[in-house]
């Protein structure tokens, strides 16, 4: 029983489901008698995991936390089965815990051949690509993954994933990348290719086939002064970038400023407008 309920905390497109519908789901396999123990559960898997998370994220900045340790509680009397450091190990319960030490004949079997059926052989991964997971998969061969780091709240977040789509329907693959410390492990896995550029340290929004994007955007009230901001801010990131247009400035105005920046010393391969959900290029270098 226990394992037919940790299935349906997923939902069928690989996000967590809430605690109202989980519960809701389960009721087939679980009657009301143990709507306490569903929330427990519920609630010690999603900690579990909040809780390797944090500590990944202490390991990256661990030059600025040199002095941190894992505490497994601060119980007097401990509950067994979550004793472990879930970041180390990757199980939200321990060895030590009754689903495992008590479970029945053939569990560990069976894990291991969903495990072998389900993913592809880890060698043929790097962590970073580990992090990325598919959003979306398109007849064109494109494609769009979401780093799961990613600050979904960000205010241009939709914009990025609008981009992200119009680019991958056209068969590109693309990746929406997240910011991260520069001396970080998962930085150099995502953004080492701009060591030793002008890029370096850098954060671009999006990469794209194997090039990065900027995307800039802008605060309202839409001045047409706000396009040179743009266009400088974004050619610090990238050199290739994506502009917000929403407000319709006219060609000549974009390309007006598009010149006057690489005039003052600005490189640019590429310039493109998203207008009203949809991507056009502006600007394209060519070889000399």
């Amino acid at each position: 029983m226990q394992n037919d309920i940790a299935a349906q905390m997923i939902d069928e497109n690989g996000k967590l489901k809430s605690f109202e519908r989980f519960s809701n789901d389960v009721q087939p396999i679980a009657d009301h008698n143990v709507k306490h123990w569903l929330r427990t559960e519920y609630d010690t898997a999603v900690l579990r995991a909040h809780n390797a998370a944090d500590w990944r994220q202490f390991e990256e900045v661990r030059d600025i936390l040199p002095n941190l340790r894992w505490m497994p509680t601060t119980s007097v009397t401990p509950d067994k089965g979550v004793d472990n450091n879930p970041r180390q190990d990757a199980q939200l319960f321990s060895d030590t815990h009754p689903y495992i030490k008590n479970a029945y004949k053939g569990a560990e079997k069976a894990v291991d051949d969903f495990i072998s059926e389900k993913l592809l052989p880890l060698e043929n991964f790097t962590k970073a690509d580990a992090m990325f997971k598919t959003y979306k998969k398109y007849k064109s061969g494109g494609d769009v993954l979401i780093h799961e780091l990613i600050n979904k709240k960000a205010s241009d977040y939709k914009d990025i994933l609008t981009i992200a789509v119009n680019f991958a329907k056209q068969g590109e693959t693309v990746k929406l990348t997240p910011v991260l410390y520069y001396k970080s492990e998962a930085y150099q896995e995502i953004y080492g290719a701009l060591d030793g550029t002008k890029y370096e340290r850098k954060c671009p929004d999006l990469k794209i086939g194997n090039y990065f994007y900027e995307y800039e955007s802008f605060k309202p009230p839409f001045r047409l002064r706000k396009l040179s901001r743009m266009l400088s801010h974004g050619g610090r990131q990238s050199s290739r970038i994506i502009i917000n247009n929403n407000k319709g400035a006219s060609d000549t105005y974009l390309r007006r400023y598009i010149h006057s920046q690489i005039r003052q010393g600005a490189y640019f391969d590429e310039v493109w407008a998203y207008e009203k959900g949809k991507v056009r290029l502006l600007f394209k270098r060519t070889a000399p």
